[in-house]
Formats: structure tokens, C-alpha cells, sequence
């Protein structure tokens, strides 16, 4: 590692509270600034504390038993062979399903995606003025398969954009009504902070 962003990211990770370093793992994971080598490593020591803090958000839930597995690739839906599910994870108090690309989205600039489905109804019902080509799954679907053949009628744009539009344009009246209608406010926090060009 010798770029100076990974640096940085290195001394926030030992600075950073156990939750700190989750939400950072996903910023570092889709950094396109950093080199897929760099990613490992980084992704590698944040896997590493929690571990060593006996932590278990980054344990695979097997869906049968209910327990707890080692971290190893297991499938649930894999949208059509285009993402791979990873697993399970606890962050802004709600449970979240874990997908990367598939090889054959191995360019994306997605490299993974958080999906609970009660957050993306939520979304879905808030933002659907705003979703390019309006597309009722827009929220359901990976976004490295959105503007490819598997949904071809529309396109990415990350949710603080989408929420920047839908206020501008009066779909809602701010990021404060996001919370009321149920979306966790340290998620929206951390989106706010994105958009304003920190690191999330």
C-alpha cells in the first residue's frame, strides 16, 4: 500500500470505533481511487479487529440453521448469476444482505451492495418520481445490473443524488422527512456527509 488516500484510511481504521470502521469497510470497498490490492489489505485489517473483538457482524448466517459460519461464499439469490451473496451484516441498526458483482460484472464501480428490503420499500415508495425511467425495482435490484440488458430502462445514480432531486424538485421537503418515514438517521447522516464530500 503506498498511496497516500490508503494512508489516511489506515489512520482513521485505528482511530475509528468498531461501527466507525463497518461504515467505512463499505466507503473503502467502493473506493475507486484505491487499488483492488488496497482494498484487500484495508478490507483485511477492519475484518481482522473485529474479529480479534470478537464481533460477529461479519459472520455468514446460514438461513437453515440460524447459526452463525465462517466467513466463506454462500449462496442465497444471486439475481440471475449476476451478484454473489455474501453474508449478512448489522449496521445502522438493521440487518442487511451482503452482495458483490458476479465475474461478469468484475469492472463495476459497485463493489458491493447492502440490500434489507423494508429500507429499499421505503425508498421505492419516497423516491420513485426520481428513479431514472422510473423503475418500480430500482431499489431491489444491484446496482451494477441497472442500465445493463438485465434492466435496460434505466440507470445507477446513488441514492444521496436521487434524494438532492427528489428534494429540489419537491418530492419530499427534506433529508429530516427520510427519518420520520422510517430510513435510520445515522444512515442518512452518513449519506448527508457523503454528499457534501466527506469521508462516509
Amino acid at each position: 500500500m503506498t498511496s497516500k488516500k490508503s494512508e489516511r484510511y489506515m489512520d482513521k481504521i485505528w482511530e475509528s470505533s468498531i461501527e466507525e470502521n463497518l461504515k467505512m469497510l463499505d466507503e473503502i470497498e467502493n473506493d475507486q481511487d484505491l487499488s483492488e490490492e488496497e482494498v484487500e489489505i484495508l478490507a483485511g485489517i477492519i475484518e481482522d479487529m473485529i474479529e480479534e473483538k470478537n464481533v460477529s457482524s461479519f459472520s455468514l448466517i446460514n438461513k437453515f440453521t440460524g447459526k452463525a459460519e465462517e466467513l466463506k461464499q454462500t449462496m442465497e439469490n444471486d439475481f440471475g448469476g449476476t451478484a454473489r451473496y455474501e453474508g449478512e451484516i448489522d449496521l445502522y441498526g438493521v440487518r442487511w444482505k451482503v452482495y458483490t458483482p458476479s465475474s461478469e460484472f468484475s469492472s463495476a464501480k459497485i463493489r458491493k451492495w447492502n440490500y434489507n428490503p423494508h429500507i429499499s420499500e421505503i425508498l421505492k415508495n419516497t423516491l420513485i418520481r426520481v428513479v431514472p425511467g422510473y423503475f418500480s425495482e430500482y431499489f431491489d435490484y444491484p446496482p451494477w445490473i441497472l442500465g445493463s440488458k438485465y434492466a435496460p430502462d434505466t440507470y445507477y445514480v446513488s441514492l444521496e443524488e436521487l434524494i438532492n432531486v427528489a428534494i429540489a424538485r419537491g418530492v419530499i421537503t427534506g433529508w429530516e422527512y427520510l427519518v420520520d418515514i422510517g430510513i435510520p438517521r445515522l444512515m442518512i447522516d452518513d449519506l448527508r456527509a457523503k454528499d457534501l464530500g466527506s469521508i462516509f
